[in-house]
C-alpha cells in the first residue's frame, strides 16, 4: 500500500468519527467536492447510521415475505432507479471490473479506488434519495436488506456485493472485497412474490452492490 492510500484511509476513518457532528447538507455542499472514493463510501454508511428512522426489524421465523414488503422494496428502488439513471451504465461496467476481479482471485485497491472513483458521484447523489425512500416506506436497514435478499434469492439471481468494510476496522492489512450472497431455503412464497419482478431485481443487482 502507498503512502498517499494510507492517507486516504486514516483521513476517511478520521472523517467517519466526525461525521456524528456534521450535518448531512455540509458534506453534500461542501466536503464533497473533495471527498475521496473510499470516504464516499464510508459516509454513505454514516449517513444512513444517523438519517434512517427505523432501527428494528426482527425476521419471520418462516422466512417468508409479504407482498407489502415486496411493494415497498419496489417503490425504494424505483426511486434509487430515476436518480442514478445517468450513472446506471457506470455502475454497471465498474460492477463488473470488481467481480472479474475476484472471480480472478483478488481486487487489487488501485482497481478498487478506481471503480469508486468513477461511481463516487453517483453515489453521493443516490444515497440521500434512497434514505428518504426508505423512511418514507418505513425502513429499517435492517429490513430492507433482509427483504432484498430474499427476494433474489427467489429469483436465483446472483446479489454480490463489494465490502470495505477491512478499510475502516483497523485491519492489519486493508482489503476491498466482494462478497456473494448466500444459499438459503427458499420459502414456495416468496418464489411466487420474486417472479414477476424478475428483470426488475436483474437490472438493480448492481445497486445493491454498491450499497444502494
Amino acid at each position: 500500500m502507498t503512502g498517499l492510500q494510507k492517507g486516504l484511509l486514516i483521513g476517511a476513518v478520521s472523517f467517519v468519527l466526525l461525521i456524528g457532528a456534521c450535518t448531512a447538507g455540509f458534506y453534500f455542499k461542501v466536503y464533497k467536492p473533495y471527498a475521496s472514493p473510499i470516504m464516499a463510501m464510508a459516509i454513505s454508511k454514516a449517513l444512513e447510521d444517523k438519517q434512517l428512522k427505523e432501527k428494528d426489524f426482527t425476521k419471520p421465523g418462516s422466512g417468508e415475505l409479504t407482498a407489502e414488503q415486496v411493494r415497498r422494496f419496489v417503490a425504494v428502488e424505483e426511486a434509487v432507479e430515476i436518480k442514478a439513471a445517468n450513472g446506471a451504465v457506470v455502475l454497471a461496467d465498474q460492477q463488473k471490473e470488481l467481480e472479474r476481479a475476484e472471480d480472478a482471485g483478488e481486487v487489487k485497491l488501485d482497481a478498487a479506488l478506481r471503480a469508486f472513483g468513477a461511481v463516487k458521484d453517483v453515489l453521493v447523489a443516490a444515497k440521500p434519495v434512497q434514505i428518504e425512500a426508505m423512511n418514507r416506506e418505513h425502513f429499517s436497514k435492517r429490513e430492507f436488506e433482509w427483504v432484498r435478499d430474499q427476494l433474489y434469492r427467489a429469483a436465483a439471481i446472483r446479489l454480490t456485493r463489494v465490502d470495505t468494510s477491512d478499510m475502516t476496522s483497523g485491519a492489519p492489512e486493508p482489503a476491498i472485497r466482494v462478497r456473494t450472497l448466500g444459499a438459503q431455503e427458499i420459502p414456495p412464497a416468496n418464489q411466487a412474490l420474486a417472479r414477476p419482478i424478475a428483470a426488475k431485481l436483474e437490472a438493480w443487482r448492481t445497486f445493491a452492490f454498491f450499497g444502494l
